[in-house]
């Protein structure tokens, strides 16, 4: 799909450049994206109706001239459809499906619209009943797109799975980094779970999976820690007895444990909700304390912070 954005004005501010920028570069995976500045012209606090809809009128000649005819050109006004993130993802998929390859989105000036440019636009939308800056509003719309191409891709990958085919290294960790990041919402994901849990996954793609899932986040390094590190993991949450006798055990035989538990799990707790009962207990190690306590002493139990693969615990 071509999509094009055409703006009156030029962006100066950098941080706004910047975010366009990104988002551009990571629209670029999916469709063609063109972004139009068109000049704007100078406006005055006292500038009465008619000197308004003439600015308007010299601006929207200079956008005229940018939508071309199989262009299908919608308008960002505070008027139009108001739309969601998910109604706005099956929209844009709507004109796909009905043949509108080419979409132009059109932002005014500060100033607004002129009725040529309306009239000439196939639809209007809006995402707020709030007025934003023109410039902020290329960000918002460039995010929303952004959001329409995570959502229906994903409609591709749940039904690859679900027909039993394995999903490339690419789409798994494309899958991780929107959920981790909010850009998936969690019906989705569900949906995809539970074709994972009926199909199955190869090894190649299990491996793919707790590798996207350990780069969600920090990762830490135990390079510094002497020798062959173990650590060891069960079913937590009911006694949490395994750590407490095994970890001093495999410790005492010179064997360094860097043990990391978790917290939380349901109504019974975590080990480390647990640990925490005795006074003077530390959950929370710096990496440093870690690395440092397990050279020492040959063995260190910690939390999960939340910065340390964040996929894993938004998954479960």
């Amino acid at each position: 799909m071509n999509i094009k954005i055409l703006c009156v004005g030029k962006i100066k501010e950098k941080f706004y450049r910047d975010a366009i920028s990104e988002y551009s570069k990571r629209l670029s995976k999916y469709c063609s994206l063109e972004i139009v500045e068109v000049n704007d012209e100078k406006t005055s606090e006292n500038s009465t109706e008619n000197e308004i809809n003439i600015i308007k009128d010299k601006e929207g000649e200079r956008i005229l001239k940018h939508i071309k005819d199989k262009d299908y050109a919608i308008a960002l006004a505070i008027q139009g459809k108001q739309q969601d993130s998910v109604a706005f993802s099956k929209y844009i998929e709507n004109l796909g499906i009905t043949g509108n390859s080419s979409i132009c989105f059109i932002i005014g000036g500060s100033l607004g619209l002129s009725d040529a440019v309306m009239k000439r636009c196939n639809d209007s939308i809006s995402f707020s009943k709030m007025t934003f800056p023109h410039q902020l509003m290329r960000v918002i719309l460039l995010e929303q797109i952004k959001g329409v191409y995570l959502i229906m891709r994903m409609y591709d990958l749940i039904e690859k799975k679900k027909m039993g085919e394995a999903l490339t290294t690419e789409e798994i960790y494309h899958i991780v980094n929107g959920y981790t990041h909010d850009e998936i919402p969690d019906y989705q994901m569900s949906a995809l779970l539970m074709a994972i849990y009926f199909k199955g996954m190869d090894v190649r793609e299990r491996y793919d999976l707790t590798m996207a899932m350990r780069d969600s986040g920090d990762i830490l390094d135990l390079s510094s820690i002497d020798g062959v590190k173990i650590d060891k993991h069960s079913t937590g949450g009911v006694g949490d007895k395994v750590t407490l006798v095994l970890g001093p055990i495999i410790a005492s035989i010179g064997v360094p444990v860097a043990k990391m538990s978790g917290r939380g799990l349901g109504h019974t707790g975590g080990t480390i909700d647990k640990l925490e009962a005795f006074p003077g207990f530390n959950g929370a190690l710096s990496e440093e304390q870690f690395v440092n306590q397990v050279n020492n002493i040959k063995i260190a139990v910690t939390g999960q912070s939340k910065n340390l693969a964040p996929a894993d615990k938004k998954l479960y």
